[in-house]
């Protein structure tokens, strides 16, 4: 949800020659914390209870709202969304088919095959059951009983 906000609003507020450049910071910086957060997340997760990944969320949420607050323009000029017939109007393009089919199969492709594939993960790297979900993007190994 935040991430593609982020996205449209790097790609409004910035001329369209650099919006490249715009929307590569962004998920840039939506993903560099990833490795960190799967590092230190679940310890935080497990001496607080929860309570430091809320309290940790709230504070980087506060913070990003007053620097938003503070450097944002006030005049951002949005264009109006596009109409459902120039959505369509891209169908009869081959280009951008092309790529909505290669992204397509390989979703298809990546979830189902995972889907099989990490109950043989688990069992195989020593990984925890929860860590080899599709929807975490962190392989925590699995804790030995001391």
């Amino acid at each position: 949800m935040f991430v593609p906000n982020a996205n449209a609003l790097a790609g409004a507020i910035v001329h369209p020659s650099r919006r490249g450049r715009a929307l590569a910071i962004v998920n840039a910086g939506s993903l560099s914390l990833l490795p960190l957060a799967c590092r230190w997340g679940p310890s935080w997760q497990h001496i607080s209870a929860g309570v430091f990944t809320f309290v940790g969320v709230a504070l980087l949420s506060l913070a990003a709202l007053g620097i938003l607050a503070l450097k944002l323009p006030r005049d951002i000029v949005v264009n109006a969304p596009a109409t459902l017939k120039e959505r369509l109007a891209i169908v009869g393009q081959r280009r951008p088919l092309t790529v909505l089919l290669v992204t397509t199969v390989w979703a298809i492709g990546a979830y189902t095959v995972y889907t099989y594939i990490s109950p043989f993960l688990s069992l195989s790297t020593g990984l925890s059951p929860a860590s080899t979900d599709s929807s975490s993007p962190c392989l925590v190994p699995r804790r030995s009983a001391a």
